[in-house]
């Protein structure tokens, strides 16, 4: 039924082609901003914060929406009462539950049958409200029998879902495993940082060297595979000023890669969204976006 809608909406449209060849793009976990997204080739999006109708506007509007979607933390969950724990929640030895301690999320052992049948489920869910795509986050954590599992859980996305977008959130030993599937690789952080202050405040910078050559040298590993491969390179930077985000955007760009920059919450917008750049991709496709702004 689902594999039916995807292949009737997308018909005439090749969405992995268009994710890997898109010159935009625009990160927001934030609730109903349609308007200032249109002008992005792709967005991602949290799935629980547009209606079906927003998704739809994006579409006619030639912008491709992907949802979120986690598969090394559990984030959902809230509780860590004894009772409440999840099956699939990384312990330690003490019995206590493994957390992402920046933003409170659970560590899962992405191998369970229960967490990767709740993945496979969010997924569609995602994907019946009117997603193009999957943006999978969280795929550093672990050990190897761990990354083996995220590659192994991505493969089935793939099997299952042939015709969608899959973009990859860092996840470097993953995306080693599953370059030839996938649509995208983002590098979060290649040239910036943020830091929550003492007094509540965030503090943004230029990452230093030699952490910044370390980015920079894995980029161009990563560019030269998406060279054979096909796959798209994008940049996710932070920033609170324009001349950080102008020399973030630069720096990303000398690698090849298409560049983003937001707050540390990822709900910020550049209201003039690159319409021209748009506009000028999509006319080799004999597609004209008529600029309504």
């Amino acid at each position: 039924m689902l594999l039916s809608l995807l292949e009737r909406e997308s018909k005439g449209i090749n969405v992995r082609l268009r994710i890997r060849q898109a010159r935009s793009y625009a990160i927001y976990y934030g609730f109903a901003a349609v308007k200032e997204l249109e002008g992005y080739d792709v967005v991602v999006l949290h799935p629980g914060a547009h209606s079906k109708a927003d998704l739809q506007q994006l579409k006619d509007r030639n912008t491709i929406p992907l949802a979120y979607l986690s598969l090394g933390e559990d984030g959902e969950s809230q509780s860590t009462s004894s009772q409440d724990k999840q099956v699939w929640w990384k312990p330690n030895q003490d019995g206590s539950v493994q957390q992402n301690p920046e933003f409170g999320s659970f560590i899962v052992d992405p191998a369970h049958p229960e967490w990767q049948k709740r993945v496979l489920e969010n997924a569609k869910k995602s994907l019946e409200l009117g997603f193009r795509g999957l943006f999978l986050d969280t795929l550093d954590s672990g050990d190897e029998a761990d990354q083996l599992a995220l590659a192994q859980l991505i493969i089935k996305l793939r099997a299952r879902y042939p015709q969608i977008g899959l973009v990859l959130n860092r996840g470097f030993r993953v995306l080693a495993r599953v370059a030839p599937i996938v649509d995208g690789a983002l590098f979060e952080g290649l040239n910036t940082t943020w830091k929550l202050q003492a007094d509540g405040t965030v503090k943004y910078a230029q990452l230093e060297n030699p952490m910044r050559a370390i980015n920079h040298h894995i980029a161009k590993m990563i560019f030269a595979w998406a060279e054979q491969l096909g796959f798209a390179c994008w940049a996710l930077d932070y920033a609170d000023q324009p001349k950080l985000a102008a020399f973030a955007q630069a720096e990303a760009q000398k690698l090849g890669f298409v560049s983003f920059t937001s707050n540390w919450q990822l709900l910020k917008i550049d209201a003039k969204a690159r319409a021209s750049k748009k506009q000028r991709f999509w006319k080799k496709f004999g597609i004209h976006i008529p600029d309504r702004s």
